[in-house]
């Protein structure tokens, strides 16, 4: 999923990378020399856990452009049953709201 906010990328991403937790997806680990920030969400009924990855950047306008992907944490899953895509909505939810942005948003 890949949306822009009109608020610069470092306030963007520091805030993300701020956060321990996020609708129970856990802080993983922090690239600072790549913009991203990486959670993990654990196994359940349904899934082994997936790894979520946050990457921004500048798009040179003073927003952020950020692009959530969400994988299984195991290779072999032939099923998500829509929890990638309900884990990127919910990033995507979280950081617009967090910056009072309405969350009909531009996404690409």
């Amino acid at each position: 999923m890949d949306f822009y906010l009109p608020v610069p990328v470092m306030d963007v991403f520091n805030y993300v990378a701020s956060q321990k937790e996020i609708y129970k997806m856990k802080l993983a680990a922090v690239d600072r020399a790549n913009f991203k920030v990486f959670f993990k969400h654990r196994a359940n009924m349904l899934t082994w856990g997936e790894h979520i990855t946050i990457s921004f950047y500048d798009p040179q306008d003073g927003g952020c452009r950020i692009i959530v992907e969400s994988k299984p944490a195991m290779a072999t899953t032939l099923i998500d049953y829509g929890k990638n895509a309900e884990n990127c909505n919910s990033v995507r939810q979280f950081i617009l709201s967090s910056f009072h942005q309405p969350l009909n948003g531009q996404v690409r």
